[in-house]
């Protein structure tokens, strides 16, 4: 019967991936019902499927594990790759189980299907389980073994540790539900766990990275044995626990969208009525700006706390960073050391930084939610004059968002420097925070420019543009693969970040005005 319920679950799962990826391949005019699509769109699924399993743990490990231990050209301690392990396996643990997704493949089964919650949830985490851990194996296996010359037996327990971490927190997740009735991920606290992986995500890199100290290899090995212990317990309670069905449809209430269906206009409506709860009706006080930038001081001032507070708080969690950083400096002089050696060629670092904390997807997202899903229905709205208005307006306020924070930084690497023990060179501390606002810069327009030539959201508010994904994809490779390889020469890449972000901004105008009265516009 479990084995029944399996295979029914891995049909399901591989009919929505087939229909979605005919759907994708629609330019190519295949029939639905012709078989050769339909084998086609199999294939494509099952090798999707094999490459998800595997490729995604071995990007996983190259990024977070590799690029630490080959890039840094100093020794590193030797239990590095298991300390790492401990704590990006926790963070995981917290923000990365897969048991209560509540994903479209979960509301078919359950609710349209009716089939038992709680043999779907075990056989569906089961099945994702075992990805993991084959995933997780070779991935331990290329990277730690043979690329980083890790200990075989480490290696060998790493999905061990993963899947105990992911079983232990399933367990507690549900254990949560069944006393207090709701999820740890819907309440206020959340935001302390996110914390608690801010704060992991510094014990992972912060100690080996500056002070040279890692865990050593029996701690690592006494977590091995304690997550396996959780795990099996983890595992147990989710045997056991009865409550399926009523956590799936906590879930779907939460989720309104797919309790919509495939009805466009009915998701559309939802994630509006979620992002106009947290509008802010009031118009604020007389202004003197008229035509299009009043239209959109208007905006910003009625989504302020979708827009602003992010970025108000990854300035403070900056500000805090740096303070903490200039503290330790002025204490303890082998911090300061470590810390003035790999701060200024760490430019081409912040270019990363800068593509992770940059709001420009967020905001585009809300601009179309809870504006140009509505205006784009008016001609006037798609004329030259006015989208080059709008866009000019925008460009400052989304500018002015992002600086928020990039501000923080940009203001506070020169002071940390200086009390890490200064540079050599004076116009390191002019460079490093003009190339670190011309970064957030290019990132505003970047993000506005691509809104506006592709226009990526339908009517029922996806994302269905191959184009927008595949550039903002290859921008993140891009800033990484700049971040790995460019080294030194701070002044030559700080003033070609600045040039670059000058002639960006120039062509990004001109780009809006001559193709966005083509391509600004909704998509069916």
């Amino acid at each position: 019967m479990w084995f029944d319920t399996l295979v029914l679950q891995l049909r399901l799962h591989m009919a929505y991936r087939v229909n979605g990826i005919l759907y994708r391949l629609r330019f190519l005019h295949l029939p639905y019902e012709n078989s050769f699509a339909k084998t086609l769109g199999l294939v494509l699924a099952v090798l999707r499927e094999i490459f998800g399993i595997l490729l995604g743990k071995l990007l996983y490990m190259a990024v977070f594990f590799a690029a630490p231990l080959l890039l840094i050209h100093r020794e590193l301690p030797s239990e590095l790759y298991g300390h790492l392990l401990v704590f990006l396996t926790l963070i995981g643990g917290i923000f990365n189980n897969n048991l209560l997704n509540g994903g479209r493949d979960a509301y078919y089964a359950v609710i349209l299907l009716r089939m038992d919650a709680r043999r779907y949830t075990l056989s569906a985490y089961g099945y994702y389980l075992l990805k993991t851990a084959v995933g997780f194996l070779a991935a331990a296996l290329l990277v730690g073994h043979l690329i980083l010359g890790q200990g075989l037996a480490l290696c060998l327990l790493t999905p061990v540790l993963v899947c105990g971490v992911k079983l232990l927190s399933a367990g507690l997740e549900l254990r949560h539900f069944h006393r207090r009735g709701i999820l740890p991920r819907d309440e206020k606290r959340f935001s302390l766990l996110q914390g608690a992986s801010v704060l992991l995500l510094a014990a992972a890199y912060l100690p080996p990275l500056l002070l040279n100290r890692a865990l050593p290899s029996a701690a690592v090995y006494a977590v091995c044995g304690l997550a396996a212990a959780g795990g099996a317990w983890g595992a147990a309670y989710l045997l056991h626990f009865s409550g399926y069905r009523r956590v799936y449809r906590h879930l779907f209430t939460a989720d309104v969208s797919l309790l919509s269906g495939n009805d466009p206009q009915a998701t559309a409506r939802e994630t509006q009525a979620q992002y106009q709860s947290k509008l802010t009706l009031d118009a604020g006080p007389n202004s003197r700006k008229t035509g299009c930038a009043r239209f959109n001081e208007l905006f910003v001032r009625r989504n302020y706390r979708l827009l602003m507070r992010p970025a108000r708080r990854t300035a403070v969690i900056a500000g805090a960073a740096l303070a903490l950083g200039c503290a330790a400096c002025l204490a303890l002089p082998e911090i300061a050391a470590a810390i003035n050696g790999a701060l200024v060629p760490a430019l081409p670092m912040m270019l990363l930084l800068m593509y992770f904390i940059n709001r420009g997807n967020t905001v585009t997202q809300v601009l179309f939610f809870n504006c140009d899903s509505s205006m784009l229905s008016y001609r006037f709205y798609r004329q030259p004059r006015v989208i080059l208005g709008i866009f000019t307006a925008r460009l400052k306020s989304l500018t002015a968002i992002n600086l928020l924070p990039t501000a923080v930084i940009a203001l506070g690497l020169p002071l940390l420097l200086l009390c890490s023990g200064g540079t050599d060179t004076p116009t390191d501390y002019l460079v490093l925070p003009l190339a670190i606002l011309a970064m957030s810069v290019f990132f505003s327009v970047h993000y506005l420019v691509l809104y506006y030539l592709l226009q990526p959201y339908t009517a029922g508010l996806e994302n269905t543009s191959f184009g927008y994904r595949l550039i903002t994809g290859l921008t993140y490779f891009v800033c990484y693969m700049i971040y790995a390889n460019v080294h030194g020469a701070t002044m030559a890449f700080g003033i070609g970040m600045i040039v670059f972000a000058a002639v960006y901004v120039a062509a990004a105008l001109l780009l809006a005005y001559r193709l966005a009265p083509r391509t600004f516009r909704l998509r069916t």
